[in-house]
């Protein structure tokens, strides 16, 4: 961050690559945080678009900014995906779980997974393949 005087917020993410011996990648883009609210915003995924980062992964990785006590349904990609829901603010439900600031669920089975949010929540969700 070029401007001492803005803090810097960073969510760092390592997802293993589906090959061994790829050459590790940065990237970096602007979403716009009104286009995910109360939706999905995919963000990176295996495959090459203008809308997203490229990932060498057969992974999605979607964010929303869900208001309180507002419900929204993650439909995985791939149904035989592990699904990593994390909670960047504020405080959502799963179920029986509540999930607060930087908590994190583990979903595996369920292909559809419904989110209630508390409080107006941040929230990323990573699809990652088993193996």
């Amino acid at each position: 961050n070029a401007d001492v005087s803005t803090p810097v917020s960073l969510f760092q993410i390592w997802i293993q690559t589906k090959r061994t011996w790829i050459t590790p990648q940065y990237s970096q883009k602007y979403f716009d945080a009104s286009k995910r609210i109360n939706t999905w915003q995919l963000i990176a995924q295996s495959e090459d678009s203008e809308k997203t980062v490229k990932i060498n992964q057969d992974a999605y990785i979607s964010r929303t900014t869900l208001n309180t006590w507002k419900s929204l349904e993650y439909q995985k990609y791939v149904s035989e995906n592990i699904v990593y829901i994390m909670n960047i603010s504020w405080e959502f439900q799963i179920d029986t779980h509540i999930l607060s600031i930087k908590d994190a669920l583990w979903v595996e089975w369920e292909s559809k997974i419904n989110i209630t949010s508390l409080e107006t929540s941040d929230i990323l969700v990573i699809e990652v393949p088993k193996n």
